[in-house]
């Protein structure tokens, strides 16, 4: 064998012999899940809303799913029952922290930090011990409530100044949600509501070690490129955390010569001096508590600021409640125990926007069996609390914003009840739910108590920004049409390759659509057609995102290695080629899923036909019909053209300033 050949095969041995030692493992196999690649595994299946991007792929794989990336090994848990199974009966062998290479560490060789300790070690179970005691406990968090009332205080005041103007209420509350915790740990405010003071530079450090946190890097896949460092990664990392530290440093040196002059303890940097923890430890205790207690608590207040406007019914219940319970008076922290309103709304925007959507993730610290499969040692572990909150089975009607179904229900923050853990459970529970759960309650009463809120511009709140939902509301009074002249909305494409058929097509699937709404009562049945579609459409959907190698070697295109081609032609005769009723069928089954859309056509078609069969001429007269139409088209494009049928560069020209061969 030539030399070159062999030496190249010894090289690509690390790559496969995970693969072959699973192959060959006597253990149970890895839980289900998209076919994965040698060498790069599921990479190709991923995206940037990744908890969305597993929900989807657990619908079809089940609740335990597995994804490999290079040699790393994921495993997502999806389901209460996966969630239990991970959390509470095999915390133990679970709960170790997967630490990615972005991690922001004053030590790596040491690790002091507390959400990222590798292992639930004697110096952990000591920073959770002081955390519980000296930040977070009940008796210290009831001594500090006049200052969470003094900042919520002070942000009214400043939205008051502001009276008529736009605001930016993400970043406002931020200001406060951070000028709450740094006072619990440092007694000054980090922030000033006009851009001064240290917590300007402080936020900017948090944006780039998330931003940098996000980006995937191979050191954490291949762990056999260690110290090359090829992204930079290390590098920006170890720079960030340099000047998080300058933030706080010379404070807590001040703090240290204060030590001996010092009565009693007034806050947290006190207690950690007095347990003598050293400045690196400090520091890496500080930066745990800020990344993950200023932006989580903000973005829910803003997510819950953003249903209010969209269901302005719930906003207008949530304020009858506040002014019944509290009068002219400010919003007090002994008032929320007496606003069950206040907290079903807190409870349900948490469901649906929990802070971290696959929770911080676990590792494996020693092989086990979890539902009949094999967690290899050193896997990673997600749970997609996004997805089980949104999850029909579990959440009736689980998109919509229906604070309700949390006022008589025993669901709660404890972690015990794994239908609804938004800040996990088990030995890795969020440390800081006692305070996020007075906080951020105080300020959104705060919010809706001082002041009547609009949209800019007099935007209609219903229609508010939400892509994901089908909402044919936003094509009434909306110039959007078929025609490929706005490039918002081509849903049969445009230019020379515009589809030929459109006119027909939105012809016959109004009407046909029209009849059956008209004609029939519709009910949801619990097996069936319904349950084949939705299997049908899931493997269609895995199938489309397979790569499949004959497109990226011609060479190979008669081979048909992975059958993606005789799996493909079977499912399309299976399926029918008329892409004109796959519309139709997405738009029964978004009219079904969404209770709030059913009646509308119906009473539009009742009103405007009567008893007549639905005929051509009537469409021009249905607005409501046509926007379920487009709105179908734009969450479901026509058939699998979801990207349009791809163009081919008959030369070489430029775009945007770009070479496109």
């Amino acid at each position: 064998m030539d030399l070159k050949v062999f030496l190249s095969l010894l090289l690509l041995i690390p790559f496969f012999y995970p693969y072959f030692k699973h192959i060959f493992s006597k253990n149970p196999p890895l839980p289900p899940g998209p076919f994965a690649w040698p060498i790069v595994g599921n990479f190709f299946q991923m995206g940037r809303q990744l908890h969305y991007i597993l929900a989807n792929l657990a619908r079809i794989h089940g609740p335990l799913m597995s994804l490999r990336f290079g040699k790393q090994i994921t495993i997502i848990a999806s389901s209460p029952d996966a969630a239990r199974e991970v959390l509470k009966t095999h915390d133990r062998d679970l709960s170790g922290r997967y630490i990615a290479n972005a991690i922001p560490l004053i030590n790596p060789k040491l690790n002091f930090a507390f959400g990222f300790s590798p292992e639930c070690n004697d110096y952990w179970r000591g920073l959770r011990v002081i955390c519980k005691t000296d930040l977070f406990s009940a008796k210290v968090l009831k001594s500090q409530n006049h200052i969470r009332e003094k900042k919520v205080s002070e942000l009214v005041g400043f939205l008051g100044s502001k009276e008529g103007e736009v605001v930016n209420l993400g970043e406002t509350v931020y200001v406060t949600v951070t000028n709450i915790l740094s006072n619990a740990i440092f007694s000054v405010d980090f922030f000033d509501f006009v851009g001064k003071g240290i917590g300007k530079e402080l936020r900017k450090l948090i944006v780039e070690i998330v931003e940098l946190g996000m980006t995937p890097d191979l050191l954490d896949f291949y762990p056999i490129l260690t110290g090359l460092d090829f992204q930079g990664i290390q590098k920006k990392r170890d720079k960030i955390v340099k000047k998080f530290i300058t933030i706080w440093d010379d404070i807590i040196k001040e703090r240290r010569k204060q030590e001996s002059s010092i009565l009693g303890q007034r806050d947290f940097l006190d207690a950690l001096i007095k347990e003598r923890f050293t400045n690196d430890q400090i520091s890496q205790l500080i930066l745990d508590l800020l990344l993950a207690g200023t932006d989580s608590s903000s973005m829910v207040t803003e997510w819950a600021m953003a249903e209010l406007m969209r269901n302005q019914d719930v906003l207008h219940k949530l304020r009858d409640e506040l002014k019944r319970e509290i009068g002219t008076e400010m919003v007090k922290e002994s008032h929320l125990a007496h606003l069950p309103y206040l907290e079903a709304c807190v409870k349900e925007t948490l469901r649906l926007y929990p802070p971290g959507p696959l929770l911080i993730p676990h590792r494996a610290l020693q092989t086990c069996q979890v539902m009949g499969y094999t967690i290899p040692k050193d896997s990673k572990i997600l749970v997609n609390m996004w997805a089980i909150g949104r999850d029909p089975s579990i959440f009736n009607n689980p998109l919509r914003f229906k604070p309700e179904r949390f006022l008589d229900s025993s669901l709660d923050f404890k972690g015990t009840n794994f239908s609804y853990t938004p800040f996990g459970a088990g030995r890795r529970v969020c440390p800081g739910q006692p305070l996020a759960t007075k906080q951020v309650p105080l300020i959104l009463a705060s919010l809706v108590h001082s002041f009547d809120w609009f949209l800019p511009g007099g935007r209609d709140p219903s229609i508010f920004n939400d892509p994901l939902r089908f909402k044919p509301e936003r094509f009434l009074d909306s110039s959007l049409d078929f025609k490929g002249t706005n490039f918002a909305y081509t849903p049969f494409g445009a230019g020379r390759r515009v589809c030929p058929g459109q006119p027909l097509a939105t012809k016959q699937v109004p009407l046909i659509l029209a009849s059956l709404v008209h004609s029939f009562d519709w009910f949801l049945p619990g097996k069936g057609m319904g349950k084949e579609l939705r299997k049908f459409i899931g493997e269609m959907a895995e199938l489309m995102i397979t790569p499949d190698l004959s497109n990226l070697y011609p060479i190979l295109g008669a081979l048909d290695f992975q059958g993606i081609q005789k799996k493909r032609d079977k499912e399309l005769l299976m399926a029918g080629t008329n892409s004109t009723s796959i519309v139709i069928e997405w738009a029964m089954a978004e009219r079904m899923k969404n209770q709030n859309v059913m009646d509308k056509p119906r009473d539009e078609l009742e009103r405007g036909i009567g008893t007549n069969i639905v005929k051509e001429s009537h469409l021009a007269h249905l607005p409501y019909l046509e926007a379920c139409v487009k709105e179908t088209l734009r969450l479901h494009p026509l058939g699998w053209a979801i990207l349009l049928l791809p163009h081919h560069a008959l030369q070489t020209c430029q775009v945007m300033g770009y070479t496109v061969p």
